[in-house]
């Protein structure tokens, strides 16, 4: 039926789609595999009304093909029996960011457990369905380590971003790109996510969370003052204090979760091994410097230039170089996404290198 060269009629083509369709009953993600294949018929339909017409398939579409042929076989005896969720996930998005909660059914929320984040400005342009949308996808991956093998019920307020999930895709293809991402996420994880429609007004959790404007801890040094000191000390290997949008590694670590991070709380990451770029805020400094001593290791730190501050002579005494003076705030800091914070303008900010380790610093005060 399929041609050497990836051709079909369209009348074989609809014929295969609707053989697939038939087992999606039996294959909870059949739907995420048949939906790229439909996207091409309207596509093919929409020029030419002729069944008999050749249609050649995408990439794409032979990807889906080739895990019908490989995975099909790994669902047979399996379930089809709905089971009884044991977590729920809320969430909202809006023009400023997105936000989500989750709790285990009977038991209270805690504050640990929720995740939030600004849009960046492209991303904010976008239609409200792919915010929404955006907002389960990252959500749910933000909370997957916690919600392992677990059945989670997805609360939203928005009926298209329903429907995407419990249909693993949808018309258009941008937002079923992004249930792709979720259902990924939860086959990664073994999570077993159902969605439904949660009024506007019973939401204010979530909406609250993604209606943050000001984050004091959500800024970023600019990438090209970050280069240079990553050409004299990297490079650095992760980014200890970060999130999605400001991160300077492609490994990062997040101060709360964080659907990319590698792990939540810097503070608790083991820098054997590591090469860290750290900017705290400001009340954890004097934490780091007491794990930097304990685990004798090396980073970067970006600080105030405080003199009055108690972690003040313990960061003097730690240096194993000379610091990177920089700029004032407004012209070495930048907020990222739609984070309005401004009262960073007048912060007066260096690079520091300093170490746990009594050799290096001892190297460094015998040659400075």
């Amino acid at each position: 039926m399929l041609h050497k060269q990836h051709k079909l009629t369209v009348r074989k083509y609809a014929s295969l789609i609707g053989t697939l369709n038939s087992v999606r009953g039996a294959v909870t993600s059949a739907p995420l595999h048949i939906w790229p294949l439909l996207h091409l018929q309207k596509s093919c339909l929409s020029r030419v009304k002729d069944w008999d017409r050749q249609v050649h398939l995408t990439p794409r579409v032979i990807q889906e093909l080739e895990w019908w042929q490989s995975e099909l076989q790994h669902w047979n005896g399996k379930s089809v029996i709905p089971q009884k969720h044991q977590h729920i996930l809320t969430t909202d998005a809006s023009g400023l960011g997105w936000g989500g909660w989750w709790h285990r059914v009977g038991s209270r929320h805690r504050k640990e457990d929720e995740a939030r984040g600004f849009f960046s400005r492209r991303e904010s342009k976008n239609s409200s369905n792919w915010r929404e949308l955006t907002a389960v996808s990252l959500s749910i991956r933000a909370a997957a380590p916690l919600l392992r093998n677990q059945v989670l019920l997805i609360e939203t307020d928005n009926l298209v971003t329903k429907a995407y999930i419990n249909h693993l895709g949808g018309r258009k293809p941008v937002l079923s790109a992004i249930a792709k991402d979720i259902w990924a996420t939860a086959h990664q994880f073994g999570i077993q996510p159902i969605a439904v429609h949660r009024p506007g007004k019973l939401n204010q959790r979530a909406d609250k969370l993604s209606r943050w404007k000001r984050d004091s801890t959500d800024l970023q040094l600019r990438p090209d003052l970050f280069k240079k000191a990553d050409r004299r000390w990297g490079p650095h290997s992760i980014d200890l204090f970060a999130n999605r949008l400001n991160r300077q590694t492609r490994r990062y670590c997040s101060w709360r979760p964080d659907p990319h991070s590698v792990a939540s709380d810097g503070l608790l990451q083991p820098l054997t091994g590591e090469n860290a770029w750290c900017y705290p805020p400001e009340a954890l400094i004097q934490r780091l410097l007491a794990k930097l001593v304990r685990e004798q290791a090396t980073i970067t730190l970006v600080a105030p230039l405080w003199p009055t501050k108690p972690w003040w002579p313990e960061l003097q005494a730690l240096r194993i170089a000379r610091p990177i003076i920089l700029p004032p705030g407004s012209e070495a800091l930048r907020t990222v996404g739609q984070n309005q914070f401004s009262a960073f303008q007048h912060l007066k900010l260096a690079i520091w290198r300093i170490s746990g380790s009594p050799s290096r610093i001892l190297a460094y005060q015998m040659h400075r």
